[in-house]
């Protein structure tokens, strides 16, 4: 998947992620964040999205598995494991992750569509060094 990512291009950091810097508890409680907002916070924000759209994904596993008696558990859930805090590189693999989670579940849904579910291939970072000494 070639593009850019919003917010893909840093490193999440968890202890800083737990809440947006800039942005007034009146903005959160109003639904009145805007672009900008979004954009100075942005490794809270992609975290917030990323980890938002992986629990939505689950829910749709473990719905499809009980309901419908698949068994998608055991293939898809790997790929919504993973917490890509330290480097861009690994939020970048996890969000692509989390897009094949979603296209292999349409796939699920109909079938016939032509839309092609290819698991992500993780990079290679660029220092690793980097990420393991923090």
């Amino acid at each position: 998947m070639a593009g850019r990512i919003f917010g893909g291009d840093l490193p999440r950091h968890s202890a800083d992620s737990q809440k947006p810097r800039g942005v007034s508890g009146e903005g959160i409680t109003d639904n009145a964040i805007t672009f900008a907002d979004d954009k100075a916070n942005r490794d809270w924000t992609v975290e917030y999205y990323l980890e938002n759209t992986k629990f939505r994904l689950e829910r749709a596993i473990s719905y499809a598995d009980h309901h419908k008696n698949l068994k998608l558990t055991g293939e898809l859930m790997r790929f919504l494991r993973l917490k890509g805090t330290l480097g861009a590189e690994l939020t970048r693999y996890e969000w692509e992750s989390a897009h094949y989670v979603l296209r292999a579940l349409f796939k699920v849904i109909a079938p016939d569509t032509e839309l092609i579910a290819t698991p992500p291939t993780p990079s290679q970072p660029k220092d690793p060094d980097a990420l393991l000494l923090g």
